[in-house]
């Protein structure tokens, strides 16, 4: 059972503890959070920076000044710090889903292949021995992420030069061609891959939000979505 409690720091700002564990410092949130920006050591400006937790988001403000273009996400594992929510780019309430495979695929839909490749993703220490067991679960989504996205854009780059010659030769022998008569929808393109299986819960549920072509080698996976 989470028993949250909210007080005053010895700096005048407000902190908190989570099952008598501080999540934030009881003297100078403000500080230990600058610490933990300062402390970030990366050689790449990342696309998006995850952070588990971050309670309070005294982080934020640090991060933004040290990180101007990312994006900053925070992954939520309480609801009771959603009036904290307003400053990060996107906010991932973990307690609304109950599997680790629903996680894995609002976070894959969420971002790209390549944002995930250049992702820092950090835990907000404090959080990582509060909620255990939600921090096991996140990190073995995030390797999942981490290698399919890996396994994505190495098959882009190995396969490419290949691509661009069928390309060529498919409207070398072109001898029929058709349109798509034009219209308001949204569109959605599937090909094999590894990410198409991931995809195909969310492409079933929003079918009528979207006008939906498959390439022959997805047809079959989705010719029965309805």
């Amino acid at each position: 059972m989470e028993q949250i409690k909210f007080y005053t720091a010895k700096n005048g700002q407000e902190t908190c503890s989570i099952n008598n564990i501080n999540i934030h410092s009881s003297y100078d949130p403000d500080k230990e959070s600058s610490r933990f920006v300062d402390a970030i050591d990366t050689s790449i400006n990342p696309a998006i920076i995850l952070i588990t937790e971050p309670g309070l988001s005294y982080c934020i403000k640090f991060l933004r000044i040290k990180f101007p273009k990312t994006k900053l996400i925070a992954i939520r594992y309480s609801n009771s710090f959603e009036k904290y929510n307003e400053n990060w780019d996107y906010v991932f309430n973990f307690y609304d889903y109950n599997c680790e495979q629903k996680i894995y695929s609002e976070l894959s839909n969420k971002f790209t292949d390549e944002e995930i490749c250049s992702a820092l993703f950090l835990s907000w220490q404090p959080s990582s021995k509060i909620y255990q067991n939600n921090e096991k679960i996140i990190w073995e989504v995030i390797k999942k992420l981490v290698i399919k996205s890996r396994t994505v854009l190495f098959t882009r780059s190995y396969f490419s030069s290949r691509w661009l010659i069928n390309q060529i030769n498919f409207c070398k022998n072109i001898k029929n061609i058709y349109t798509i008569k034009k219209g308001s929808s949204n569109v959605i393109i599937t090909a094999s891959g590894p990410s198409l299986k991931t995809s195909l819960p969310f492409i079933q549920k929003n079918r009528n939000n979207f006008f939906l072509i498959a390439v022959s080698s997805s047809a079959k996976k989705t010719l029965y979505l309805t």
